[in-house]
């Protein structure tokens, strides 16, 4: 997928330690997406394609802790973009909440926005639907999009990650969010 510097914007979501190598939400399914969506953000970023990435970076006293587990604690290595990712010209956008959404509006840089990342059922979710509800408020021809092969969530008990990305992916879909094959 060949992206233009002047339509669009990649958002990353996610993609940190704390979600791929250790901590209580690390996944295998994360880290596995890795070194091919690195390939894709670094030929983005050579094309002149904006990357900005929304990371994790709780207090200790969060309050996201009162639903979720203790994770990835600003200034620790689970805080950090995993290595493969962290190239220069990615705007990281520090975020204490599931929904990156609030703590920098995409659609600043007023380009169609291309997510990838982690926890489909979580993080993306909520981003890409609030970024599409930000669109439809305000008439914005720009359009949100998720990557398929650039997402992904966890294993559980009761929580089967390919299932819930498929189901999740459908209910981006059915709510004009464009899945992108």
């Amino acid at each position: 997928m060949k992206l233009n510097k002047n339509d669009d914007l990649i958002v990353i979501i996610d993609m940190i330690n704390g979600f791929a190598f250790e901590g209580n939400f690390a996944s295998e399914n994360v880290a596995a997406m890795i070194p091919e969506m690195s390939i894709f953000i670094k030929e983005a970023l050579q094309d002149g394609v904006e990357v900005i990435h929304y990371t994790d970076s709780h207090p200790k006293n969060a309050q996201e802790f009162k639903t979720y587990p203790v994770h990835c604690i600003e200034n620790t290595k689970e805080a950090l973009p995993v290595d493969a990712l962290d190239f220069d010209g990615i705007e990281i956008i520090y975020k204490n909440s599931t929904n990156g959404f609030f703590s920098k509006n995409p659609f600043d840089y007023k380009k169609n926005i291309y997510i990838v990342g982690c926890v489909t059922d979580i993080c993306v979710f909520e981003f890409a639907l609030s970024a599409q509800k930000y669109k439809e408020n305000f008439n914005l021809n720009e359009n949100v999009n998720v990557i398929k092969k650039f997402v992904t969530t966890f294993d559980a008990p009761n929580h089967d990650a390919n299932e819930v990305n498929e189901e999740y992916l459908n209910l981006l879909q059915s709510r004009g969010i464009k899945i992108v094959v």
